[in-house]
């Protein structure tokens, strides 16, 4: 019987390279490559502990997919952030879990409502663009290509919603 050898951290250098700097532009220059190698350094030592050779697929492949799943994931949690959330919040959000006993989540209840009173305060072309940029993860080119528009008529559109939010918060 073949052995099949263990997969070393060598091997997984180059894919999280890879996948890093294929994932840095759609976190807008949050973060940087290096933020996302560490990321995916993490990512990596759980692939190789749940590994298993037998099953007929490359650590590169596995590796490859936790990346992606991880990554996307991260930027929604990251667009999220930026474009509803300020310190005020975060305040107003700790002294109200300190008054409040009654809700079992009330942290959930509070940002809903937070994020819901920001967008109905922009406009509803400015709703429109904050909804695509999330559901194409961050990816100006997505949006820009789904409304048909230029790709820098649409980064001057995110460069305008972001100073609206600003302005709301």
């Amino acid at each position: 019987m073949k052995r099949t050898p263990v997969p070393q951290w060598s091997q997984c250098e180059y894919t999280i390279r890879r996948e890093a700097r294929y994932w840095r532009p759609r976190f807008q220059r949050q973060l940087s490559v290096d933020d996302l190698m560490q990321e995916g350094w993490l990512i990596a030592h759980k692939v190789l502990r749940n590994y298993d050779p037998s099953r007929g697929a490359k650590i590169e492949t596995y590796l490859t997919l936790s990346l992606r799943r991880h990554f996307a994931r991260l930027v929604k949690r990251v667009l999220m952030r930026t474009l509803f959330y300020n310190e005020q919040q975060e305040q107003s959000v700790d002294n109200w879990l300190r008054v409040s006993r009654y809700d079992v989540n009330p942290t959930n209840a509070l940002r809903a409502r937070l994020i819901v009173a920001k967008l109905e305060m922009m406009s509803r072309e400015d709703q429109a663009l904050a909804l695509h940029l999330l559901e194409t993860n961050g990816c100006v080119k997505a949006v820009a290509k789904k409304n048909h528009w230029s790709l820098p008529f649409t980064r001057e559109r995110v460069r305008a919603l972001r100073a609206v939010l600003k302005e709301i918060a």
